[in-house]
Order: structure tokens, then C-alpha cells, then sequence
């Protein structure tokens, strides 16, 4: 055993060596010879291989170690964790956001419809009583009094939050984050 340990050690220095004589290498026939003796000890690596390995040694399962529970305490389900988790992340419903309230916003908003488009409110560009949203892709003013019964979310153009919004047509129209 020791023996084949000695030798696959001396032909693994001599592989590499003749490796990096073989990139300083010019002459062919210099070359054709370290890589003639190259192939031959790498095979002769191979076979000494399964001297050089050592078996592994088979792992035993951990035992688990069970905690100690005092009398009458049971350990806490993880199913039952998930849903109290599940039940953090509800968030409750605010007010309900009426047509006037809508009307009486004085600040600037993206608005998100049903099909899907974008409409913004300045009421700085409202200079008559007629207010109005400004469709973001066509460019075309639609009255807001007639956009409210499609409008899905409100969002605030400076910090980009939800300010009402609503799942479906047939919901109450609410807001998330309360005004100051």
C-alpha cells in the first residue's frame, strides 16, 4: 500500500512537471515526447487511483433529539403558525371614498381603471369648474365625474402610495392610506 502511495505522488510531480515543460516547449519532436509520456503517466495515475482513495465512512442518521415539554404542554403546530401569519397580513379597510371626496382632491394622482389605463389628475390644469383627467397614452381629457364609476386605484404622484382602491366594479370604492 505504501508503495503505490510513493508512486502515484512521483508520477503526479513528474505529470506536472513535464506539463509545464511542454508550454516552454519549441521543438516538435520535444514535444511529441513529454506528450507521449504524459498520456502514459496519466494512465498510470488511474490505476494507482483507487490505491490513493480512502473509503468513506458511512454516516449514521442523527437521532433527533426530542424536546422536553413540561407536563401538559404540547409543542405548537406549524399549520396553526401559518395561519395566524396568514391573518397579520390582512389589512383592514378604510372609509369609504365618496364622488364628492374624490372631486374635493387637491393634489395630484395617477388614476388606474378596470381596462387597464392610466389617467392623471393635476388640478393645477383645471382652470373651469369642469374637472378632468388626462388619458397618459392618447392624450384625450375625460371628465372625472364620468371616470369614477370605472376607476380601480388611486395613487399619489409624489410618493407613489395607494390612496383608495377598490377589487372589483361592484365594491365600495375605499382608502388605504388615511389624509392628514
Amino acid at each position: 500500500m505504501e508503495w503505490e502511495q510513493e508512486m502515484f505522488k512521483k508520477t503526479s510531480v513528474q505529470r506536472a512537471e513535464n506539463a509545464k515543460r511542454l508550454q516552454k516547449e519549441e521543438r516538435m519532436a520535444t514535444r511529441g515526447a513529454l506528450l507521449w509520456f504524459n498520456s502514459n503517466l496519466s494512465s498510470q495515475i488511474e490505476g494507482l487511483k483507487r490505491y490513493m482513495l480512502v473509503p468513506q465512512r458511512q454516516r449514521l442518521p442523527e437521532q433527533q433529539t426530542t424536546s422536553i415539554f413540561y407536563r401538559r404542554v404540547l409543542p405548537k403546530k406549524a399549520s396553526r403558525r401559518r395561519q395566524q401569519n396568514r391573518r397579520r397580513t390582512i389589512h383592514h379597510e378604510g372609509e369609504p371614498m365618496s364622488l364628492d371626496e374624490f372631486l374635493k382632491m387637491r393634489y395630484a394622482c395617477s388614476i388606474r381603471t378596470f381596462d387597464k389605463r392610466m389617467y392623471r389628475y393635476q388640478p393645477a390644469q383645471c382652470h373651469s369648474d369642469e374637472q378632468f383627467a388626462i388619458d397618459t397614452t392618447t392624450g384625450e381629457a375625460v371628465p372625472l365625474v364620468s371616470l369614477f364609476t370605472n376607476i380601480r386605484t388611486i395613487y399619489s404622484v409624489q410618493n407613489e402610495q395607494v390612496i383608495a382602491s377598490r377589487k372589483n366594479a361592484k365594491d365600495i370604492f375605499r382608502y388605504r392610506i388615511y389624509q392628514c
